[in-house]
């Protein structure tokens, strides 16, 4: 047989240090012979289990070099290996796990007692056995805070050994654990910023991509970074230069010496960038508020062929660059929407926002695009954040694409994140529903952003725009464009003025300004503390309101007098007044669950057990009443026991508030209502 030497060998009477000489020289040399290899493996395999520590991690180590795989001698040498590791010393535990991974296996029992030995030994380790470690463990995805955390404390005291290549690695496998020491990375700074000039392309590509993994910014290190990279641009590879503009721009550190430089090799290499590459430059770029039209006109060119690559985040932060560029190219867009289509199912929130707002902004519409936008967004609304429910909307609106399920679905999502809107997320959203629902344009893209919020007649016509939707919850609309938008604008001196405004629409023709009257006294009440006197005359009026002719205006003076109530409490003459009103008309039918708050709260405040007994009567009526979308429920006073209980049920949950009444007191403010037919007596449901 002939080996790398040319020479005539037979290898069957080696020893086992004789037989890993033979593998060690010939990867040593480089030479990779398989029919030689393939040789070897066949001599070594039956003797695996006769290999010492040495010669185990000598074998892996010199397959790993050549880069042999072949998985039924490392399936062997990991069983044999995993009994023997008490007996590794350091460089043979560093070698062994570092050519696993170069040699692309992986056995989760083997890393475990690897790393449960290694920890002991850790502190025995010079530089480059602590450096391939962590690479290799960061490679695996495997990860062991006790080893870890070990491993930095010996690195520590030894970081000012560690060549350029182990300095790079440790922080970059830091970074993709996702592991942050401070006093580490602080040393780490001091020692690397001292021998950047030695750093090559990866090296300085992979430590700054580090410090931005773990949000950690030193000026004198960046500075030092850009003047060393500037002079070694040119040796850059493609993803190295992706990855140093992006690392940049997500530092927030611009230099146009090093940017203009950048550009210009960027561009020669463009063909060899990825789709990551492609998406991650452009959109650095823009962050960093830089613009080269002969790049961007390389770039689409390349991306356009390249676009059935990229993965969602690529697509929509591609076409977002170009939409912040102003950059509009139809063929790009055009294949960018087909092949985004194909791949909607795959984006996130903040993907589906981000593209469709960008379409709107290039002025490019395609229906079919819109029509499977809007069904994949209905489903992942709950990840969209107060930016992205703003923008969807607004783009919506431009587009003038409705879809009723998914503003509905829309306004939910809104409802658990007002807390979160700016006022430029309210201006978008106002603006994209006044627009979608109803055609009409409050202001669109206007920047008197404060004048539109302030107390006046325009906050309030956007109100009663919005009213009119029988899509839109009302309720949600009237705290959110009153209360949230003043809460979160900070608008506090015309808090009067603008209360007198709603108060005036009470009294007008249109039923939807009375309404938007009712909704915006309740934003104001709920955010801001008035007078007690104010609060009479709001009694008074918001009272007179629940003998309107409107179903609409009735409604929202009830949700309003239950929060004026729950907030300002009531005189006991005014409550008596208050419920046989409102009991007259719910048991008229005037008034339906809108009602039941205000009942609730006087139940609160009253320990009369004849205003008790005269509220649950009410509401259990008006709930036998009522019509619901799996049963018709007849007026009459026989009626099956588990159902009366689930009525029960929901009208003790409206009143108790976390106050349970013995079941003996709900019987006997029960028995009443049954006076006529066969008497039944109820059962109370625990």
């Amino acid at each position: 047989m002939i080996c790398g030497e040319g020479v005539l060998r037979d290898l069957s009477g080696y020893n086992n240090a004789r037989l890993c000489d033979e593998i060690a020289k010939l990867a040593c040399r480089g030479h990779k012979d398989d029919s030689y290899i393939r040789y070897w493996l066949r001599a070594a395999i039956p003797k695996l289990e006769e290999f010492n520590a040495q010669e185990l991690s000598k074998s892996i180590w010199s397959l790993a070099r050549l880069g042999y795989r072949e998985d039924d001698f490392i399936r062997e040498w990991v069983e044999v290996s995993t009994r023997k590791l008490l007996e590794f010393n350091c460089q043979n535990l560093s070698n062994s796990i570092w050519s696993l991974v170069r040699l692309g296996y992986r056995e989760d029992d083997f890393i475990r007692e690897w790393v449960e030995v290694s920890t002991r030994k850790l502190l025995e380790f010079n530089v480059q056995d602590l450096s391939n470690s962590i690479w290799s463990l960061a490679r695996l995805g495997y990860r062991d805070d006790h080893f870890i955390r070990e491993w930095v404390r010996a690195s520590t005291r030894k970081l000012l050994e560690f060549n350029t290549q182990e300095l790079s690695s440790s922080i970059w496998s830091l970074a993709r654990f996702g592991y942050r020491d401070d006093d580490f990375i602080r040393a780490w700074v001091r020692v690397s910023t001292r021998k950047l000039l030695e750093f090559n392309s990866q090296d300085l590509s992979n430590s700054l991509w580090s410090l931005v993994r773990f949000s950690y910014r030193d000026a004198d290190f960046i500075r030092e970074w850009v003047r060393v990279s500037t002079r070694k641009l040119l040796e850059f590879n493609a993803q190295e230069l992706s990855s140093s503009i992006w690392s940049l721009a997500r530092l927030g550190y611009r230099d146009d010496d090093f940017i203009r430089d950048w550009v210009i090799i960027s561009i020669r290499k463009l063909s060899d960038f990825n789709g990551q590459g492609l998406s991650n430059s452009v959109w650095s770029l823009v962050r960093l508020g830089y613009r080269d039209d002969d790049f961007i006109r390389k770039w689409v060119r390349e991306s356009t062929a390249k676009l059935a690559e990229f993965v969602p985040q690529h697509l929509s932060n591609s076409i977002w660059s170009l939409a912040r560029l102003g950059y509009r190219d139809a063929d790009f867009i055009r294949d960018w929407v087909r092949v985004s289509t194909r791949k909607l199912l795959e984006f996130n929130g903040q993907d589906l926002s981000n593209s469709l707002w960008s379409l709107t902004r290039l002025g490019y519409r395609d229906d079919h695009f819109i029509r499977e936008w809007a069904n994949v967004s209905i489903g992942k609304l709950s990840e969209f954040n107060a930016q992205n429910l703003s923008n969807s909307i607004w783009s919506l609106a431009h587009f003038g694409y409705r879809d009723d399920g998914f503003i509905i679905e829309w306004t939910r999502a809104v409802d658990k994140k007002l807390g979160q809107f700016n006022l430029k997320d309210v201006e978008g959203s106002i603006t994209g529903l006044s627009c979608l629902l109803f055609r009409r344009d409050v202001k669109l893209n206007e920047s008197e952003l404060v004048w539109m919020l302030y107390p006046s007649q325009r906050l309030v016509s956007g109100i009663e725009v919005l009213l009119r939707s029988s899509v839109f919850n009302n309720g949600l609309m009237g705290l959110y464009l009153v209360s949230k938008v003043l809460e979160q604008g900070g608008i506090k001196g015309d808090v009067l003025q603008m209360l007198e405004t709603f108060r005036m629409f009470l009294r007008e023709k249109n039923k939807e300004i009375r309404t938007g009257g009712c909704l915006g006294i309740l934003g104001v009440i709920s955010g801001y503390e008035v007078s007690d006197g104010i609060v009479g005359a709001l009694l008074k009026e918001l009272r007179s309101l629940l003998q309107d002719d409107e179903w609409e205006v009735r409604s929202a003076s009830c949700v309003a007098l239950e929060k004026l109530i729950s907030v300002y409490g009531i005189d006991e003459y005014s409550m008596w007044i208050l419920l046989e009103e409102v009991c007259a008309l719910l048991e008229a039918g005037k008034v339906g669950s809108a009602s039941y708050g205000i009942l609730r709260e006087i139940g609160l405040r009253t320990d009369v057990m004849s205003v008790k007994k005269k509220i649950l009567k009410t509401m259990c009526k008006a709930e036998m009443n009522r019509r619901g979308e799996d049963e018709v429920l007849e007026v009459e006073w026989r009626l099956e026991d588990a159902l009366l209980n689930r009525i029960l049920e929901k009208v003790l949950c409206w009143l108790g508030d976390g106050r349970v009444l013995l079941e003996g007191e709900v019987e006997v403010l029960l028995w009443d209502i049954w006076k006529e037919g066969d008497k039944k007596k109820v059962s109370i449901s625990e």
